[in-house]
């Protein structure tokens, strides 16, 4: 007698794509698929006779992601590569910059999965081996432990734009930073303001970031799977504001707006869409107020 059901057990699997586990980071392998007529099995069995060889028609399902087309796909594209340098940093605020770096490199995020970058950094404490140095707290300039550490976030949210990759918050700082384009900058301070996106591709991607300290740059690259060929590029404009109310003619800042533009694998554009709106203040010691015009003194009326 043949127990059908038990060899349907025996026999039958799903199909299922091979995928890349992030907790463990290694390739799950792909399973193909094996199904066959329980109905049909029966009906040969019963047909057959002793010495007989009973075949059952088996269906063969391949998955659509092989284990070898996900080993080839992961990783094989750069979303995006941005340098920016230290000219005029302190050591304390280079040292800084280089725990950043080192925080969130080879850092691999799942589709679907949420950066947070002072998650990914941590508390920046002296007991980590960060060090005071300049930073805007408060819309002053002050010594700060883990100054610094804003020129990676910035570099981590200009690669996410340019990756085409969904921003979740981000807070342009108080006063124009000078090693990125208006609008391109994110600040970030423990305990807020904070700084994360989301890894919104259909594939993994692996952040690289690192500090070059003897030509002074700091470099930091997206890595994943650029399916379509599409790209982003990047556009901003900027404007004076004007808010001191005893000199309303006078610029104490200016305002940028962001715009990222998708293009096809063809150069063709896709979309153009408004990304941000920042507002940058000018140092008080930058703001150039008009010179009071002197009263003149009058001539003495002869007697």
């Amino acid at each position: 007698e043949l127990d059908v059901e038990e060899l349907y057990e025996s026999v039958h699997r799903e199909p299922a794509d091979a995928y890349y586990d992030a907790e463990t980071g290694e390739v799950v392998e792909s399973v193909t698929g094996l199904d066959f007529d329980r109905a049909e099995a029966a009906s040969l069995w019963e047909a057959a006779d002793y010495g007989d060889t009973v075949v059952i028609p088996l269906t063969v399902t391949e998955p659509e992601l092989s284990t070898e087309d996900v080993e080839e796909m992961l990783f094989r594209d750069e979303l995006a590569s941005v340098v920016t340098y230290l000219y005029g940093s302190t050591q304390n605020r280079i040292d800084n910059v280089v725990l950043a770096a080192k925080s969130i490199d080879g850092l691999v995020l799942a589709p679907g999965e949420q950066f947070d970058y002072n998650k990914a950094l941590g508390e920046r404490t002296t007991e980590r081996g960060y060090k005071a140095a300049g930073a805007y707290s408060g819309g002053e300039v002050v010594q700060e432990v883990g100054g610094g550490i804003c020129q990676v976030s910035s570099m981590v949210y200009y690669a996410a734009l340019l990756s085409n990759l969904q921003i979740d918050p981000r807070s342009c700082h108080y006063f124009p930073v000078s090693y990125v384009n208006p609008g391109m900058d994110a600040t970030v301070s423990w305990g807020g303001p904070e700084f994360r996106f989301t890894n919104d591709r259909e594939w993994p991607i692996r952040i690289e970031a690192g500090v070059d300290e003897s030509a002074k740059s700091v470099t930091v690259r997206f890595v994943g799977t650029d399916v379509d060929g599409s790209y982003v590029e990047m556009s901003y404009s900027t404007w004076a504001v004007y808010n001191n109310a005893q000199y309303p003619e006078t610029a104490t800042g200016y305002k940028a707006a962001t715009y990222r533009n998708v293009y096809s694998a063809e150069g063709e554009l896709i979309s153009r869409d408004l990304e941000a709106y920042s507002e940058y203040h000018y140092h008080e010691e930058d703001i150039v107020y008009p010179t009071p015009t002197p009263t003149p003194t009058p001539e003495p009326t002869p007697t």
